[in-house]
């Protein structure tokens, strides 16, 4: 479903498109030894390197450590670099269907282009307002509540705005009986764009941000793993490292006219991309 929906909204020449099953399997098979080492001489190199260490330790301690093993470590950096450009809306959106044998559910994905990286201040609302429409809980998003909970159309939906150096999609992705394909994604489409035109209330507004706030901490604070893993993506994406001490206070923030700005800004009922994985007959 994913590589089927990158594919459908993004043209080949694009870095977030995704090459089909057998396609990388060919390229991985096609690999010499040669192309490893060039891969590692061009790219493992000094200035490429994140380090995060989180946890109990002595900092000088720590510093002597490594100044004595990678002191010596010299390169270059090669000259290409890591961009992930925005991509327009200009082309008309898409349906595509594929069957799958031995299925006896189906996917549906539908999703559009971004246009914003993580390090946008509008990160926060827009994670708030995803939240509200189909990120957070199944039980209390707009999409979960509407087809999942009322009408009984999918086994599972969720929604989610992806991005991180660079801009992602938005994609919403349900499972779903073959028998409720085409009204699962009607009522979906509907949802959407009721969503954009329709006030958003108090109570979900503090639901989804504490929802917010408890995932970030869930995911981000409770090991140093966690903390070590979410300081190094911070660091690749080109955010102050205190972010992982002002998320919290950044998603409390939110108003809701934060919200109803970001969704008539980045969300694009009319022009979402359909992907449909349904079981070969």
């Amino acid at each position: 479903g994913k590589i089927a929906i990158y594919q459908t909204i993004y043209p080949k020449t694009h870095p977030l498109y995704e090459s089909s099953l057998d396609q990388q399997i060919q390229a991985v098979q096609s690999i010499q030894v040669s192309d490893l080492k060039d891969f590692h001489q061009n790219f493992y190199q000094p200035q490429r390197t994140i380090l995060a260490i989180s946890g109990n330790f002595d900092r000088k301690q720590i510093i002597k450590s490594l100044n004595e093993h990678f002191s010596s470590w010299n390169g270059q950096t090669a000259s290409a670099k890591y961009e992930i450009p925005p991509l327009g809306m200009d082309q008309p959106p898409s349906t595509q269907t594929i069957e799958v044998p031995g299925k006896s559910q189906s996917l549906v994905v539908i999703g559009h282009s971004g246009i914003i990286n993580r390090a946008h201040p509008d990160f926060y609302p827009l994670m708030v307002a995803n939240d509200i429409l189909g990120g957070g809980s199944t039980l209390s998003s707009r999409l979960g509540k509407k087809i999942r909970e009322e009408a009984g159309l999918v086994y599972s939906i969720y929604s989610s705005f992806n991005m991180g150096r660079g801009p992602g999609p938005f994609i919403v992705q349900m499972g779903v009986a073959p028998q409720n394909i085409d009204r699962a994604i009607e009522l979906t489409s509907e949802e959407i764009k009721r969503f954009q035109l329709a006030e958003i209330t108090d109570e979900e507004l503090d639901r989804a941000k504490n929802y917010r706030s408890g995932f970030f901490i869930s995911r981000n604070l409770t090991s140093n793993e966690n903390v070590a893993s979410s300081l190094s993506q911070y660091a690749l994406w080109g955010l102050d490292l205190n972010t992982i001490n002002e998320y919290p206070n950044k998603v409390k923030a939110v108003s809701k006219y934060d919200v109803k700005r970001v969704i008539g800004k980045y969300l694009h009922p009319d022009k979402l991309n359909i992907v449909i994985l349904k079981p070969k007959r």
